[in-house]
């Protein structure tokens, strides 16, 4: 539609964003190659959200000076670091996301029991709350019943608008995603809003999130249940790494992920494009 808009003349220039990560991916839907290909040669100008998606772009034939990577941003004055957690012995886990496989919220489930099977050596009360709706909320239910979990598990939903509170209650964000067939991780919007609020992360290596986190998070293996369970175990054992991973996070988040630094990389790029277009017209 905005192509046929800009051949009628009612737009000057089309910049399309892309998150796609996987090169050809669903090609074989109806009209999705061609649609492509089109794009690859009339639209203007493409905002890559990562390295990752500007290289599926180029390897299918798009041209790389049409390519500007600029992630996605998050507001830093909304999700804010809670207080310093003084008691060292509570120590809260969030996951935010869709309860499917691919997201690896069974794997963080199987983890924490596993944790919490040995709090006591640890030294820790652990609680993990998992916000979310998908096909595997009933699934989950079971297995935390099943483990004797109730009390230690927290299977909820919330509005946008609550999510800052819920991310200041947590001391640890894990995103355990797993790259499937036809999907991997693009970015996870959660994972910025956990480095705005200053949470110790633990991740996997899964698509753009190596991009998304940089060094501010501990990254592990996808589908890897023992590594996640090994991560978790030293994360809510070791205060100091918490309080280092946390402050990383929100360094990352205020320099790189800020929506203001975001905005007006945005707003050049568009500049840009824009005197371009008319200097050929």
């Amino acid at each position: 539609q905005c192509l046929n808009a800009k051949r009628e003349g009612r737009v000057r220039a089309v910049i399309a964003t892309v998150l796609e990560t996987i090169p050809y991916n669903n090609e074989g839907i109806w009209g999705r190659k061609a649609m492509k290909e089109r794009a690859r040669r009339q639209v203007d100008h493409f905002i890559a959200i990562s390295k990752r998606a500007k290289d599926a772009l180029v390897k299918e034939g798009t041209d790389s000076k049409k390519i500007t990577v600029i992630p996605y941003g998050i507001d830093t004055k909304r999700f804010i670091p809670h207080h310093a957690n003084n008691d060292q012995t509570n120590v809260n886990i969030l996951f935010v996301g869709r309860l499917e496989r691919e997201k690896g919220v069974l794997d963080l489930l199987e983890a924490f029991i596993q944790c919490v099977r040995v709090e006591k050596q640890l030294g820790k009360q652990l609680h993990l709350t998992i916000v979310g709706v998908g096909s595997l909320g009933q699934t989950l239910a079971d297995r935390m019943k099943a483990a004797g979990l109730l009390k230690n598990v927290t299977l909820t939903t919330s509005s946008y608008d609550d999510m800052p509170q819920i991310y200041k209650k947590a001391d640890i964000f894990v995103a355990p995603s797993i790259p499937m067939k036809t999907w991997e991780e693009q970015y996870n919007i959660a994972l910025l809003e956990a480095q705005a609020s200053g949470l110790a992360i633990v991740t996997t290596n899964s698509g753009a999130i190596p991009e998304n986190v940089g060094d501010c998070a501990m990254l592990i293996k996808p589908d890897d249940r023992h590594a996640l369970t090994r991560a978790l175990t030293q994360v809510i054992s070791d205060p100091a790494l918490r309080d280092s991973l946390g402050k990383a996070a929100r360094k990352r988040a205020e320099t790189v992920h800020d929506a203001k630094i975001v905005s007006r990389k945005i707003d050049h790029l568009y500049q840009n494009v824009l005197a371009s277009v008319k200097a050929k017209t």
